[in-house]
C-alpha cells in the first residue's frame, strides 16, 4: 500500500482548492492545474467582490437541476457551520447578515488570500497556465495531458468549473469535453444568475431604475416560481437577485420551446385591494391631477411612465392632456369590482382598477439572456446521478471525482454556490487521498 496518493486536480477555482487542502490535509500528495495565469480567478468577483461565501439558511428551495436532493446531501456532510469552521481557522473572522455569511473585510481577495496561503502551509503545487487537453487511465494509473507536459496520478479531481463569466474569447469552455471522454453524459449548459432580456412595448425609458418588487415565472401562462428584493430595470430588460434566482428556470424552459413571461409587482408591500384602495384615496385628495401624477410618490419617475401608458393602453384610451391622459373631470363615474367603490371610466374601464392591476402585473415576454459572460453560474452540466453523492466519485470512472459548477446543480444568490463548492470540494478531496 502506497503511503500517500497522489492526486491531480484540474482546475484551481473554489471547489478546486478547497479539494487540494483537503486531500493534502488527509495525507495525499497533490498537484492543483490551473489553465488561467492565477488561481482563483472567479472567487475574486463572488458577491461584487465582497465574497459571502457561505449561507446559515435553510438550503431546501436554494438550489436547482436535475435532483435538488444531491445538493442536499451533500450539504449535509459538509455543511455551512463547517465552512465557517474551516475559513475561522484559516484567518477569516467572519460576519453574518441575516444568514448571508461574509469575512469582515467584505473583500474576496481575503478568501481567496487564506486558502492560497493554506495550500502554501501543506507544500500543494499550483502550476498555472496548465491547459488540460486530455485525461487517459491504465492499469489504475492516471495520466493527465497539458499542452506542454503530462502528469501521472492515482487519483483526479475535475474541478474545472463552467462557461460562467467567460467572455467570448474564452469560450469555447472544454471542461464537459474532457468528462464526456470518460463516459459521462452532459445536459446542456446554459446561464443562470444572469440579467434576462425581456420585452415590453412600454419599458423603453424605464432603464436605470431600481425598486423593490416581486417577479413571477410563468410557462404557457403556468406558474412556475417567484422572488421578491430590488431590481434593476435595464433598457434590454430585468436583472437584480430576484431575477437572477428565476434565470435559469426561464431560459431552460425557453429552450424546451416553451414561451416564458415574467410578471413584475411594483408594488409588492400592498395586496391588491389594499393598493386600489390606497390610489382611490389619492384620486379623492388630487381630483385635477392627471394618471401619471397619481404616482409620483409611489414609484420611480421613469417608472411611473412605463406603469401610466402600460395602463392607458389596458383600458384603450388616451387623454387629451400635456401628460398623455384626459382630466379626470372628463371622466364619468362608475360602481367598480374595487372594494365596491365609485371610480374614474376610461372608455368604460374603470381607471383605478386598471392602474392597480397593472402596478401588480406588469406583463413582460423573455426573449433571452445577457449570455454566460454576465453568468455568476451555469445550470446543466454532468447529471448528478453519474456521481456519488457520498464521496463525489464518478460512477462511470473508479478514481475520478467531480465537484463544483461542472455538477448540474446550480444554486441561488446568498452564497449557495461557493458552498456546494466547498462541500463538493471537501468530500472529493477527502475520499481521494484515501489509500488505494
Amino acid at each position: 500500500m502506497k503511503e500517500k496518493n497522489r492526486v491531480i486536480i484540474i482546475g484551481g477555482g473554489a471547489s478546486g482548492l478547497f479539494a487540494a487542502i483537503t486531500a493534502a490535509e488527509h495525507g495525499a500528495e497533490v498537484v492543483v492545474l490551473e489553465k488561467e495565469k492565477k488561481a482563483g480567478r472567479k472567487i475574486l468577483k463572488t458577491g461584487n467582490g465582497r465574497c459571502n461565501f457561505t449561507n446559515t439558511g435553510d438550503p431546501s428551495h436554494s438550489y436547482h437541476g436535475t435532483d435538488r436532493e444531491f445538493a442536499r446531501h451533500v450539504l449535509a456532510l459538509f455543511t455551512p457551520q463547517d465552512t465557517i469552521a474551516k475559513f475561522t481557522a484559516m484567518g477569516i473572522y467572519t460576519t453574518n447578515k441575516s444568514g448571508w455569511i461574509y469575512p469582515h473585510s467584505e473583500t474576496a481577495e481575503s478568501v481567496l488570500t487564506s486558502l492560497l496561503w493554506r495550500l502554501e502551509e501543506l507544500h500543494v503545487k499550483v502550476k498555472c497556465n496548465e491547459n488540460v487537453t486530455g485525461i487517459d487511465k491504465k492499469n489504475d494509473v492516471f495520466t493527465v495531458f497539458t499542452k506542454s507536459w503530462h502528469y501521472e496520478a492515482d487519483k483526479v479531481i475535475l474541478a474545472c468549473g463552467s462557461a460562467a463569466s467567460l467572455t467570448d474569447k474564452q469560450l469555447p469552455y472544454n471542461g464537459y469535453d474532457l468528462i464526456k471522454r470518460a463516459g459521462h453524459t452532459c445536459i446542456s449548459p446554459l446561464p443562470a444568475l444572469v440579467p434576462l432580456k425581456v420585452k415590453n412595448g412600454n419599458m423603453y425609458k424605464w432603464g436605470g431604475v431600481r425598486t423593490n418588487a416581486s417577479v413571477s415565472l410563468y410557462a404557457e401562462d403556468i406558474f412556475i416560481a417567484k422572488s421578491s428584493g430590488q431590481i434593476q430595470l435595464t433598457d434590454f430588460g430585468i436583472s437584480g437577485i430576484p431575477v437572477f434566482a428565476i434565470s435559469g428556470q426561464a431560459l431552460r424552459l425557453m429552450e424546451g420551446g416553451l414561451k416564458v413571461s415574467v410578471r413584475v409587482d411594483f408594488f409588492p408591500e400592498l395586496s391588491d385591494d389594499a393598493l386600489c384602495a390606497l390610489l382611490r384615496t389619492r384620486r379623492e385628495q388630487h381630483p385635477d391631477r392627471s394618471t401619471a401624477n397619481l404616482l409620483t410618490g409611489l414609484l420611480p419617475e421613469r417608472l411611473i411612465h412605463a406603469v401610466s401608458t402600460e395602463a392607458a393602453e389596458k383600458s384603450g384610451f388616451h387623454d387629451r392632456t400635456t401628460n398623455g391622459r384626459r382630466r379626470n373631470s372628463d371622466i364619468p363615474e362608475r360602481k367598480t369590482a374595487c372594494t365596491g367603490s365609485k371610480e374614474q371610466d376610461l372608455s368604460g374601464f374603470d381607471e383605478i382598477r386598471i392602474l392597480a392591476e397593472t402596478i401588480k402585473a406588469f406583463d413582460v415576454v423573455v426573449t433571452g439572456s445577457q449570455g454566460f459572460a454576465y453568468a455568476q453560474s451555469v445550470s446543466g452540466g454532468i447529471p448528478t446521478g453519474e456521481v456519488s453523492a457520498d464521496t463525489c466519485e464518478s460512477k462511470k470512472m473508479q478514481g475520478l471525482y467531480l465537484t463544483g459548477e461542472i455538477l448540474d446543480i446550480d444554486g441561488e444568490c446568498g452564497g449557495w454556490n461557493l458552498q456546494f463548492a466547498w462541500s463538493t470540494g471537501y468530500l472529493a478531496g477527502k475520499h481521494a487521498a484515501e489509500a488505494l
